[in-house]
């Protein structure tokens, strides 16, 4: 196994090896995913990414955990309240996966600040950003870059468990009023295509304040993750 691999990885790794192969495992620990935003959907992301051995992980966000997380993030608990996001997925990375070389970047993406931060030349970004204009920023400047991108788009203001959520490119999307948002600033920075989104094609059951489910955004970040790990390792199958 490679250094990022602590030494008791052999047995940290046994069930993901027995799918993904050990090939795959060494592919994960020499891979860099940038994930912006480590809300509902971002911090289960990085919950899969990091205990699936992703080498290197960077983090951005620039929110602390409030109340109003608690019904839905994993980072957010009694204990961290009023903590920095990064700061906690830090530590927990670090008791997930020691070997994990974790990035953390506390700031609020604009198009002014995004070039710099993907010149770390990442081998994904996923983009789990509610802000709009920072989330059509960093994936124009991605596909700009040329940096594989995945957006989770609208999971606020549902409640099935079985959201059908589908992979699709963003000129392929329908139905979710943030992909529709999101395609509009997209094709005023010159992007129509080539960037791959988690999106619901079941429409929200309302409109307006945005409400929010335990389980919707985790099971977005987690197939997000998926998603990432299984591109990166597909020459490995």
């Amino acid at each position: 196994m490679t250094d990022n691999l602590s030494p008791g990885d052999e047995t940290t790794h046994e069930r993901s090896i027995r799918i993904l192969g050990a090939a795959a495992l060494e592919t994960l620990a020499a891979s860099h995913v940038l994930v912006a935003g480590l809300g509902g959907v971002g911090s289960y992301a990085v919950e899969a990414l990091a205990r699936s051995g992703v080498g290197t992980l960077s983090l951005v966000d620039y929110d602390y955990v409030t109340p109003s997380n608690l019904n839905r993030q994993l980072y957010a608990l009694q204990s961290t309240l009023g903590c920095l996001k990064t700061a906690v997925a830090t530590r927990r990375i670090a008791d997930i996966n020691p070997g994990c070389n974790v990035l953390s970047f506390e700031l609020r993406i604009t198009s002014d600040n995004v070039s710099e931060l993907l010149s770390q030349k990442p081998d994904w970004v996923l983009d789990a950003i509610d802000d709009l204009p920072a989330k059509a920023a960093l994936l124009a400047t991605a596909h700009r870059m040329g940096i594989p991108s995945l957006a989770v788009l609208g999971t606020g203001n549902r409640s099935d468990p079985l959201a059908n959520y589908t992979l699709a490119d963003i000129s392929a999307t329908h139905t979710c009023p943030l992909a529709r948002a999101l395609r509009q600033r997209l094709r005023a920075l010159g992007v129509e295509s080539g960037i791959r989104t988690i999106f619901s094609p079941l429409p929200p059951q309302q409109q307006g304040t945005l409400g929010s489910t335990s389980y919707l955004p985790g099971q977005a970040g987690l197939i997000a993750a998926g998603v990432i790990i299984k591109a990166l390792t597909a020459s490995e199958a």
